[in-house]
């Protein structure tokens, strides 16, 4: 019968493989369209060693298989072109683009003379009669860094019907693993039971209120969250998750926090019946089981991992109360009515025998459970065989065996649906090459046991515990029980092994816990064993001892473990944005699958050979959409190349900048999106093309400290990083004007412009809190710094705040350290220190001006007030011009620089070198600054009176409005001379070619 099923398990799947396709593909078929590439009479090798052998359809898409002379795949794809869809190349009819695995070994040069080829073979061949069919849009964003479901594009009814009916089979099992829980620690001592009740309390006390629950799958588990709310599709391990969320959703909030505390319940539950199980395989002591007790409910890497979204979670709750169960069940024979055990290890086997009915219940029970843990992940298809094994064999009485047999039949029956579901998955997966086989090697697997391995990571694991463990299985050759222990130690260590396909220090965290639950079994049998050595005496120290060195190495994990990391910051700033969005229905733009470049360079991923077809590692793009979907919201999520397609899609339109539009390093698109690179900062060319190409107004934006990943594989940021600005922004309309350096450009004028009409309405204290909200919002952008400085400077001039004054001169320095060639920069500066000059005296403001210098004698700024100081308050015209002229060096092209530098001249004689200084010195303005017309004015006010009077009125109309910083008594006097000229009258100032300025006092 056993063997039947399992014959069962193997054709079903591939009967069911020859009727449709793996999960998350489109029906392929035969297609004509080879002539696309390979034309009559053309060769199918595009270039040597590369020929295109043959063409499937899917869908609206062509995929042609490439055989190449490289190891690894490569596949080349055509699909009808539109504008939202990302392409390596485009014709007339198509969008051309190619994949490879990740760690593609191929040569790069290879690859792009094989695509160039290729395009040029496509746009011959493309003559408008092949029609794919259009592209739908507006498209929603979709939940995978490739812009592709992870699984099936529609959960399998069968499936979910399976799911369900264990599910609800298994409430029975859970109160079978209750009344067995407590029956057996009935048999504990009092102080051993209060000894339990305090670590389970100050576990539950860590969880809920010290260890924060946080998402630590890469925004990954965001996907699982829209298929848990609506199943209408599933992830590529199956039902048993989603099926589980969407039961705990109609009785508690549609929220990932309800999943976290979830599975902070269950991680702090599971460590009794897995005590329970390790105390009766390795007869562990009273003492022994509280130490695991206090290891498996207050480690940190499994206090962190109960408090995070990982389905491991629930499956070890369900994997030990099912191997509980059944070793309860059958470790004695159906006829044996054993009284009270007196066995040291507290196994009570009169547990099941209260009731005729017990017998048939607690295996039937435990068959649910342990049939529930496949259907949460694929994996445990081998490992529960494996542990079942290893707790259940070496107690089985006479005929046992045989009642084992028939559950495992009734096991194989059970799990057969989730088999099945992961046998199509699995297909699917390597077919689109997620799953590498060829990654499966004993040098990989033996690397993944011990170079990625969270058991033998001190800075991640107490080190005393495989250490103790390993005392276990040396002590159990002298000891005995040296099978139960080896064969515990062999299925943690190959559970370690199985994740080595696809490993890193993020993943460890999560996929290693439950194997490094079983090295701490072994670990409190190690702290029994060496007790055993010892007298009576010295031996009752033994675990106290083993406790506190447990304790002192789980030290370091509990200081790195629970630092957050840029993805779980910027869910909580989602989840906070959604709560701003208006009551209607309204379009969600964010950076998606789709919108190319999907890559970003990083030392760390090229250590790794994380790299596809551009050399670049792929980014996650992972969001907490199932916030704006029902039941909160029914928005829709398009990815930018979208808006970009249809410009406004007809409804309120939001932009959430998120962090994964600075993951990015050297990865290029700028040309494509039609940006100019941002000088600034890394940021994706498609959040670029949003900031600088709409009109927006901040909804809820805030800086966001940039706290890296673990694993150097999703380390996609630039490594000198320390944050980025990210939030909710509303789309108000196209703007037309050129693309600024800045890319916060708009969202800081937003601020200001508030600030502004604040200021000219008298209400100062609100304009403050708009520029300081930006401020807090804007740390990295310089024009939000200038914004600040203008604002400090106009303040502290119109109050005489000398606080305000120093603090606009030290925005402008921050400016000058990241550009001191930013528009205008020394021109600013000028004019807040002659305002800061009215505050010192003379020689106060040399010793300022020395001091700095002599702190850096690069600072270009400092230099410049140098100059300046020379120019006003010394008259040394040749000493200002040598300082201003290396200053010049450093700012080649500096307005502000020409216009003294032509004033030195002027003032010492050399009058046609300072027309030609001030001539630039205009152009490179750009109408922008009014003084360039001022000093040119006095230039040439005595060869040119015409132009010197019409400089002047240029000058006094560009210095209006309130939130310039005038100089009253200046601005009078021109005002009154333009007068006196309009009537013919100059004063003998415009004939004077001295330094002199008439409205300057004595």
């Amino acid at each position: 019968m056993r063997r039947l099923f399992l014959l069962m398990l193997l054709l079903v799947p591939g009967s069911i493989l020859a009727e449709e396709p793996p999960p998350g593909r489109s029906p392929q078929t035969p297609c004509p369209h080879l002539r696309l590439v390979v034309g009559k009479g053309e060769s199918a090798e595009l270039i040597p060693g590369w020929k295109v052998v043959r063409c499937t359809q899917e869908g609206q898409r062509l995929a042609f298989a490439v055989e190449h002379p490289h190891p690894g795949r490569f596949g080349l794809f055509v699909s009808p072109r539109s504008p939202d869809t990302p392409a390596f190349a485009t014709s007339d009819s198509f969008a051309i683009w190619y994949s490879t695995e990740e760690d593609f070994p191929g040569g790069a040069r290879d690859v792009e003379l094989f695509m160039k080829a290729a395009v040029e073979r496509i746009r011959q061949h493309d003559d408008g009669t092949l029609r794919l069919g259009a592209a739908s849009a507006p498209r929603e964003v979709s939940d995978s860094p490739s812009g592709q479901r992870h699984a099936a594009a529609e959960a399998p009814w069968w499936l979910l019907v399976c799911t369900g009916g264990l599910y609800a089979l298994g409430l029975l099992g859970l109160a079978a693993l209750a009344w067995t829980c407590v029956r057996m620690l009935s048999r504990w001592s009092r102080p051993g039971l209060l000894a339990l009740a305090a670590i389970c309390l100050a576990s539950a006390l860590l969880r809920f209120l010290v260890v924060p629950f946080a998402l630590v799958k890469v925004g990954m588990f965001h996907p699982v969250m829209d298929s848990a709310v609506g199943l209408s599709w599933l992830p590529r391990y199956g039902a048993g998750g989603p099926l589980l969320y969407h039961v705990l959703f109609q009785l508690f909030p549609v929220h990932t926090d309800t999943v976290l505390a979830f599975h902070s319940v269950l991680s702090l539950l599971a460590a009794i019946p897995m005590v329970l199980l390790a105390r009766g395989l390795l007869r562990l002591s009273d003492g022994a089981s509280l130490f695991l007790a206090a290891m498996l409910s207050l480690t940190p890497a499994f206090l962190r991992d109960g408090n995070s979204e990982s389905m491991l979670v629930p499956a070890v709750f369900l994997l030990s109360g099912g191997l509980l169960l059944l070793r309860e069940s059958l470790a004695r024979p159906l006829q044996s009515i054993p009284g009270k055990s007196k066995s040291h290890s507290g196994d009570s086997r009169s547990a099941f025998s209260r009731s005729r009915f017990t017998p048939a219940l607690l295996p039937a029970a435990g068959i649910v459970l342990l049939a529930l843990c496949p259907f949460l992940r694929p994996e445990l298809l081998l490992v529960v065989p494996a542990l079942a094994a290893v707790f259940l064999v070496p107690d089985l009485p006479e005929g046992g065996m045989r009642r084992l047999g028939l559950c495992a039949d009734a096991w194989v029956v059970l799990v057969a649906p989730a088999a099945v579901f992961a046998f199509l998955a699995a297909a699917g997966e390597i077919d689109k090459g997620e799953i590498l086989l060829s990654r499966l090697t004993p040098v990989r697997l033996l690397d993944g046991l011990v170079l990625v391995d969270l058991v033998l990571r001190p800075a991640l694991f107490p080190v005393a515990v495989p250490l103790l463990a390993v005392a276990g299985v040396g002590l159990s050759f002298r000891q005995g029980a040296w099978a139960r222990r080896i064969g515990l130690l062999v299925v943690a260590a190959a559970w370690i092994a199985l994740y080595s396909m696809d490993m890193n220090e993020d993943s460890m965290l999560r996929l290693h816990v439950p194997a490094a639950m079983l090295v701490a079994m072994l670990a409190a049998a190690g702290a029994d064993g060496v007790a055993g050595l010892l007298p009576r005496r010295p031996a009752l120290a033994v675990l106290p001892a083993c406790a506190l060195l447990w304790a002192a190495s789980a030290a370091p994990g509990a200081t790195t473990l629970f630092q957050p990391t840029d993805t779980t910051i910027q869910e909580r700033i989602f989840l906070d944005a959604a709560e701003l969005l208006p009551a209607e229905d309204v379009d969600l733009v964010v950076l998606g699958g789709e919108d190319e470049p999907q890559h970003a360079l990083s030392p760390a991923s090229l250590e790794q050979a994380l790299v596809d077809q551009l050399g670049f590692a792929k980014v996650h793009r992972h969001y907490p959409t199932w916030r704006v979907k029902p039941p909160w919201r029914n928005d829709r999520v398009i990815p930018v190349s979208v808006l970009r397609g249809q410009g406004h899609l007809g409804r309120r339109t939001f932009f959430f900048l998120s962090s994964q539009c600075y993951a990015i390093r050297d990865a290029g698109g700028e040309e494509a999106w039609e940006v100019t690179r941002d000088p600034y900062r890394s940021i994706h060319p498609a959040c670029r093309f949003v900031l600088t190409h709409y009109k927006l107004v901040p909804i809820h934006v805030q800086w966001m400290p940039h706290r890296p990943e673990r694993a150097l594989a999703f380390q996609w940021y630039p490594e000198k990083l320390d944050g980025m600005t990210v939030g909710l922004l509303e789309i108000i309309e196209p703007l037309q004007e050129p693309c600024p350096d800045d890319s916060l450009t708009r969202v800081a004028e937003w601020y200001l412009n508030e600030a502004q009409d604040r200021l000219a309405g008298g209400e100062e204290e609100s304009a403050e809190q708009f520029i300081s909200a930006g401020e807090d919002a804007l740390r990295d952008s310089p024009v939000m710094l200038e914004f600040l400085a203008s604002f400090n400077y106009w303040m502290g001039a119109n109050h005489e705040d000398l606080a305000r004054i120093e603090r606009a001169l030290a925005y402008w320095d921050r400016i000058a350290e990241r550009n001191i060639g930013y528009p205008f920069l020394l021109s600013k500066v000028g004019a807040v220190f002659a305002v800061r000059a009215q505050f010192f005296e003379k020689e106060q403001l040399k010793q300022y001006i020395d001091r700095r210098l002599s702190d850096r004698s690069d600072d270009t700024v400092a230099r410049y007030l140098h100059g300046l100081y020379l120019f006003y308050y010394e008259q040394d015209y040749r000493g200002s011009q040598a300082v201003l002229e290396e200053v010049g060096r450093t700012v080649p092209g500096d307005p502000r620089v020409l216009l003294y530098l032509a004033l030195d001249h002027f003032y010492q004689g050399h009058q046609e070198e300072a027309e030609k200084l001030i001539a630039r010195g205009v152009d490179l303005s750009f109408g922008k600054d009014p003084d360039v017309f001022y000093v040119r004015s006095i230039i040439i006010r005595s060869k040119n009176l015409p132009l010197a009077v019409e400089d002047i009125q240029r000058y006094v109309d560009m210095s209006e409005g309130k939130e310039k910083v005038k100089n009253s008594k200046k601005e009078a006097w021109l005002r009154q001379e333009l007068e006196r000229l309009r009537k013919g009258e100059p004063s003998d100032w415009w004939r004077s070619t001295s330094p002199d300025e008439p409205w300057l006092e004595k």
